[in-house]
This record gives C-alpha cells, sequence and structure tokens, in this order.
C-alpha cells in the first residue's frame, strides 16, 4: 500500500499500486489509473468508475484530484469488505 497526497501534502489515502505503476512514476511525470468496480462484484457493490492522475513530488506521490482518488479508495474498501464475506 502506498500513501498519496494531495497538492497541499495532506494524506488522502493508502493504496495498492503495481510494480508497473511504481516504476512508471519514477520515470515519467504522471501516470493516469483508470478503475472500475471488478464485474463479480458489480450485483453488491453498483457499477462505479472513473479515473485519477498520479506524479510523483521528491518521494511523495500526488494526487491532484483527491475526490476522484477518495471515490477509488472507498471503493477499494468495499471490496475488501466483500471480499471478507465470501
Amino acid at each position: 500500500m502506498f500513501t498519496i497526497y494531495d497538492d497541499q501534502g495532506n494524506s488522502i489515502a493508502a493504496i495498492p499500486l503495481s510494480e508497473k505503476q511504481i516504476k512508471l512514476l519514477d520515470v515519467s511525470s504522471e501516470i493516469t489509473v483508470l478503475w472500475h468496480t471488478p464485474r463479480m462484484l458489480q450485483s453488491t457493490l453498483g457499477t462505479e468508475s472513473g479515473h485519477f492522475t498520479l506524479y510523483k513530488d521528491g518521494n511523495r506521490i500526488i494526487a491532484p484530484d483527491s475526490a476522484a482518488l477518495r471515490k477509488y479508495a472507498s471503493l477499494q474498501s468495499a471490496i475488501m469488505a466483500a471480499r471478507e464475506q465470501s
């Protein structure tokens, strides 16, 4: 899990990022993360989708649109809770 910050340096959420995403952040200026509710959980969690951008500033990963990241983090929490109930 990686802690993501807003433009002001406030912690927004801790989210999983792949090794590939981390490598891209290390070498490029910005990445865009596209997400959606997994098909098998749509009947339980509803259909959600969106995107957010991330960039690295020093050792911190920044999300300029904190609302979009919070929506994604909320879905990730709901997915974990649904998996625990299965």
